[in-house]
Order: structure tokens, then sequence, then C-alpha cells
């Protein structure tokens, strides 16, 4: 179970990673793309983390392929045009992340 800020917290991270991954869409240097790998290998297990306790084993398979995919420790090599459909699923799969997070928050109350 986790609580309303650390929902807001993953939603504006996934968010933001979902960014980054669009804007990897655009010609950058060799160094772009392996901070790329870094942050989205570790916001993958984050999700990974986040989904495994709940009823929803395709999230957690989902995140497990992407950081697999993403992996800077033994780099996954493909050509630009296959790099191209993987970032945009990898950015659609954070953004519905962040989307289910910012509406978990809607439902939570804090205590009184």
């Amino acid at each position: 179970m986790t609580n309303k800020s650390s929902d807001r917290a993953y939603a504006v991270a996934s968010f933001a990673v979902c960014g980054l991954l669009l804007w990897a869409l655009a010609r950058h240097s060799y160094s772009y793309y392996t901070l790329l790998r870094w942050i989205v290998t570790t916001m993958s297990l984050v999700g990974v983390a986040r989904t495994l306790s709940t009823k929803a084993p395709v999230w957690t398979v989902t995140f497990l392929g992407i950081a697999i995919l993403f992996n800077p420790i033994a780099p996954v090599h493909f050509d630009r045009a296959t790099w191209r459909p993987i970032d945009i699923a990898a950015a659609v799969a954070f953004a519905l992340a962040g989307i289910t997070a910012l509406y978990q928050t809607v439902g939570k109350t804090t205590p009184s």
C-alpha cells in the first residue's frame, strides 16, 4: 500500500520519464541515451516494486521487460529505427502508470 504523497511523486517521475523517452526520438549524443538507460531502468524497477503486491501482474511484467531492454549494465543494442517504437511504447507505459498513480491519490483521504 502506498500513500498519497508517494503516489504523486511516482506520477511526476513517471511523466518525466515519459518526456525523456519521447525526447529520445530526436538525435542526441550517446551520453544522453546512456543516462536515459539508467533513468528508465531505475523507474522500471520502481514500477516493478509498486506492482508486485497488486492484482495486475501485467504491469509487473511490462516494467520488468522495460528494465531488461533499457538495462545499462548489459545493454541491448538495436538500430535507431528499432528503438523508436520501443521508446514510444515505454513512454506510453510510463504515462499510463503516472495517470494511474494520480487517479489513486483521488480516492485516498488524509487521516484526521
